[in-house]
């Protein structure tokens, strides 16, 4: 293969790569939508919980379809998946990035400052019911200080803005990307044909 037809390739492996990585990044997007709402609406945690736990079978799958699509006699090194599936994460991402400033800056500019006081109001629950429990404060009497410290550090933290949330979250889903795409390039790894047909000899 020529330097030309490599880079030809690889030029449509990445467009391969971010056409799917537009429905997982609007996956992410409704995903947030859904913990935005599950704070004023308990129960759409029931949804958002599986949702969570969907996104890395997702990655696993369009891993495996790229493996299966442009690798399938090559060689599919454990460093190439894991390459793959960062990039892909890395652009769904940015999909969601952009849900979350639109939503926040536009939408609904009040939102981070509601989460944040949702938050702070989780908390006082918690305390509410650790002040309750009378064999809790005995056995362990520091925590309730401890709920109340983090309870005033959230309440005197500044609420961030669109941008910074957006950021945090496209950060988040490089590094649970890096995770991810690690421990399953174990196991779409594949040596060539021709290679696997050598060792057998040996």
């Amino acid at each position: 293969m020529t330097i030309q037809e490599q880079l030809e390739r690889n030029r449509q492996i990445s467009q391969f790569m971010m056409k799917l990585a537009m429905p997982l990044g609007l996956w992410f997007v409704v995903e947030y939508f859904i913990t935005v709402l599950s704070t004023r609406y308990i129960t759409l945690a029931v949804i958002r919980t599986p949702m969570m736990i969907s996104t890395p079978v997702l990655l696993f799958l369009i891993l495996r379809k790229l493996r299966d699509t442009y690798f399938p006699d090559d060689e599919f090194s454990r460093f190439r998946g894991w390459y793959y599936g960062v990039q892909t994460m890395f652009f769904a991402g940015l999909i969601e990035a952009v849900g979350v400033v639109i939503y926040n800056k536009w939408i609904s500019p009040d939102n981070l400052a509601e989460m944040q006081r949702a938050m702070e109001a989780q908390y006082q629950e918690v305390i509410s019911m650790f002040e309750a429990n009378a064999l809790a404060m005995k056995q362990f009497p520091t925590m309730l200080d401890t709920l109340k410290q983090m309870q005033q550090a959230m309440h005197e933290a500044p609420v961030g803005t669109a941008f910074e949330a957006a950021i945090n979250l496209l950060s988040s889903d490089i590094m649970y990307g890096m995770l991810w795409s690690f421990i399953f390039c174990l196991f779409l790894h594949r040596n060539p044909q021709g290679q696997q047909t050598d060792n057998k000899k040996k």
